[in-house]
């Protein structure tokens, strides 16, 4: 407990709260392909994009690991964005 504690409270100081969301997400991503998931629900909808932003992302995480978490950021940027497009046309 004591060590969760601690995190808790260097976390946001070392690395901040958004940054280390998206480091968990694209973890994620490499280890389980969780973004198959939303992609292929979001392909459903009958929009155009879920394919292509598919092949973006799967060129993402291809990228050397520093590039890849340097640039995370702006993959889940684009991922939001694409997301609540699509939902908000439901």
């Amino acid at each position: 407990m004591e060590t969760l504690l601690r995190e808790a409270l260097i976390l946001p100081i070392r690395e901040g709260i958004p940054r280390r969301q998206v480091l968990d997400g694209l973890e994620a991503m490499l280890h389980t392909g969780a973004h198959h998931a939303l992609l292929d629900e979001l392909a459903q909808l009958d929009f155009p994009g879920p394919e292509a932003l598919r092949r973006r992302v799967q060129a993402h995480l291809e990228l050397p690991p520093d590039a890849r978490e340097a640039q995370a950021e702006e993959l889940f940027a684009e991922l939001a964005r694409f997301t609540a497009d699509r939902l908000s046309r439901r």
